[in-house]
């Protein structure tokens, strides 16, 4: 398997661009990426969006570990090891390789390549968190059995572009990055340059979901225009603790 997820030719490359000027492409691997506008003026260092990589493995590890956010994750092992981040890397490689190929075949996307987030300084890139964007497929806010289940097949069956998709996503950034703002300029910028725009993903509703006392997590919903519509209870995993714990649901609509 690659290292990443490349476009070397170049009218594939174009026919991507022709979608978005905002979409750029790294000059010697051909990997696409998103960037984002610095917070900070003279910047200092900057911030982009790419595909996974396979070279992400140990810092992968690192951040589901990682004392600021273990706590508040649901469906990972725990302990997270590099077996887990490799197989979870080439599970990502794979989807974003489909969703861009089939951008590239249809000139629309159908979900979000972008998930590795990366700091730049002086031309070194480093992996700071990571980010996921697909569709809905737990509906905790209906009732569960035939209602929920029906509610999943509907969604997952839906023509992408289709407007009345329901989305959700997921957010995570290494402790000494977090509580600067960055999570909320990245996610701000994914809304207004991939997920909105009616040509791109043509986002129109989104659940999404953190764990009761996330209160970092409630915050960055609250600035991106989400609003806690209920909450849920989870029947945790044994190496997670057991029982059961609260979360919040939160939506976003246009």
């Amino acid at each position: 398997m690659p290292e990443t997820i490349a476009v070397p030719l170049a009218a594939s490359r174009a026919r991507i661009c022709s979608t978005s000027a905002k979409i750029l492409f790294n000059d010697v691997t051909h990997e696409p990426f998103l960037a984002v506008p610095s917070s900070s003026s003279p910047p200092t260092s900057s911030y982009i969006l790419t595909p996974p990589r396979l070279s992400d493995v140990v810092d992968r590890v690192r951040l589901l570990n990682a004392p600021t956010v273990s706590p508040f994750l649901f469906s990972p092992p725990k302990p997270y090891l590099a077996a887990h981040a490799t197989a979870r890397t080439q599970d990502a490689l794979e989807s974003a390789d489909g969703i861009v190929q089939r951008w590239v075949e249809t000139g629309t996307p159908d979900g979000c390549p972008f998930e590795a987030i990366r700091e730049v300084k002086e031309g070194v890139e480093t992996f700071v968190g990571e980010l996921g964007f697909f569709r809905e497929s737990s509906f905790m806010e209906v009732p569960e059995g035939e209602e929920r289940d029906k509610a999943i097949e509907v969604n997952l069956a839906k023509e992408p572009g289709d407007p009345s998709i329901v989305w959700t996503m997921f957010f995570l950034l290494l402790p000494e990055y977090a509580g600067k703002g960055i999570m909320s300029l990245v996610l701000s910028t994914l809304f207004k340059t991939f997920l909105v725009p009616s040509h791109l993903l043509n986002v129109h509703h989104i659940l999404s979901y953190a764990f009761v006392g996330n209160d970092g997590s409630r915050r960055i919903h609250e600035k991106l225009g989400f609003h806690l519509i209920g909450t849920d209870w989870l029947d945790m995993r044994e190496d997670r603790g057991g029982g059961k714990r609260e979360e919040w649901i939160f939506e976003w609509k246009r």
